[in-house]
């Protein structure tokens, strides 16, 4: 009860703030739309297990997913799998599709038959434009409510809606942190889509990564965080895409002015090599994020399950989310990144990172004096043949 009071103290407010006291009708009409949409059921949103997967599984199509890549097969390491524990959808639209009306595959925002949500465009802080996306946490219920005339929020209720398909801008994640040793790889960003109003126009459009959050956040709700990308030979921060910003790191006294001059091209980032370098790159094993539908609108299409459907459930599984590989025989092995540089972080300072003054005390300033540490039988190591991957989640949609 307290989720739906909150929600509507929201709703009066919003409503209050957007109508002038000449739309009173449109006021009482929102209102009224308000209250309907907080006493329907809706969709929820929920993580199945891993464990349960083969039982909890439903309306997804047979042979979506593949196996991992082939660095993790048949190279005699042991695979280790981590799924979300909770997780924070930030979606930016949602529709259905007609019976008939579209061939399978060829879904496309332009050609949906009704819109559930679409978020509005706003100004953001830097003088630009954003998409307004729906923050939709694991366990609780989707009551979106956006600005667009047409939108119908319980279209799926209707059966002759056979396909939804959803839009997501971003999936906050929260590994299970009993496989993890270090809490810093405890929550990942799946940047799935770069949301521009000038569409394909914008080069940026549709851009994806992968990133970690760190210093880590305190929950998934958390809607700022400070995301770095990965490095795929310690699950950890990378420090090479971040050439631009601090720390200076010099290889000695004598390197250091002439570092210092050009920041961005000096030879330090070179001089580190693995496990320091190196970039994950953006993954995934359900062939859905291969569809054109997924590369040109962003967009997972789902099959809405068939009869009375009073409330969907929106099902992400937790299988092989994040899978490292260890020396055969470790099953309880927890992953355990090689973060040997020390960081501290300054708040406000979103970009920005420092050497921590610990660190500097143990090992010295500069790189010359660094003892960089030999991966153990737990840890990522390519070159030995111990890999790590971050992989998109395989969506389904079941009903009560």
């Amino acid at each position: 009860m307290r989720v739906k009071t909150t929600l509507l103290v929201s709703l009066f407010s919003f409503v209050a703030a957007s109508c002038g006291p000449t739309k009173k009708n449109d006021l009482t009409d929102e209102l009224f739309f308000g209250l309907l949409l907080l006493s329907q059921k809706n969709i929820v949103f929920r993580i199945v297990e891993s464990a349960n997967s083969q039982i909890s599984v439903k309306n997804f199509r047979a042979g979506g997913s593949n196996p991992l890549p082939a660095r993790f097969l048949n190279d005699g390491k042991l695979n280790h799998s981590v799924g979300c524990k909770k997780a924070r959808l930030n979606i930016y639209t949602i529709l259905v599709w007609e019976k008939g009306s579209v061939a399978l595959g060829k879904e496309r925002i332009s050609n949906a038959s009704a819109v559930v949500y679409d978020g509005d465009w706003i100004d953001n802080q830097n003088g630009g434009r954003m998409k307004v996306s729906y923050p939709l946490d694991s366990g609780k219920s989707f009551f979106g409510i956006s600005g667009s005339g047409n939108v119908n929020p319980f279209a799926w209720k209707d059966g002759k809606y056979d396909r939804i398909g959803l839009k997501i801008g971003a999936i906050k994640c929260e590994l299970d942190e009993a496989k993890l040793a270090n809490s810093h790889n405890k929550y990942i960003s799946y940047a799935m889509w770069y949301e521009s109003e000038t569409g394909k126009a914008d080069p940026q459009h549709g851009r994806r990564s992968i990133l970690n959050a760190y210093p880590f956040d305190s929950s998934v709700e958390k809607v700022n965080s400070i995301n770095y990308f990965i490095s795929a030979t310690t699950g950890y921060l990378s420090l090479k895409d971040n050439a631009v910003y601090s720390p200076r790191i010099h290889r000695n006294a004598g390197t250091e002015a002439a570092e210092l001059a050009d920041p961005t091209n000096n030879p330090f980032w070179g001089l580190l090599t693995a496990p320091f370098t190196d970039r994950l790159d953006f993954e995934y094993l359900d062939n859905e994020y291969s569809m054109d539908r997924y590369n040109e609108d962003g967009l997972i299409v789902l099959d809405l399950p068939e009869g009375n459907r009073e409330t969907l459930i929106l099902d992400m599984y937790a299988t092989n989310n994040f899978v490292y590989q260890t020396e055969p025989g470790l099953t309880s092995a927890k992953f355990s990144p090689i973060d040997f540089i020390k960081f501290d972080h300054k708040e406000n300072e979103f970009q920005n990172y420092y050497l921590n003054s610990d660190f500097i005390t143990t090992n010295g300033k500069y790189l010359d004096s660094w003892t960089l540490p030999t991966p153990g039988p737990n840890q990522p190591n390519p070159t030995a043949d111990r890999h790590i991957g971050y992989f998109l989640p395989k969506f389904g949609i079941s009903k009560e």
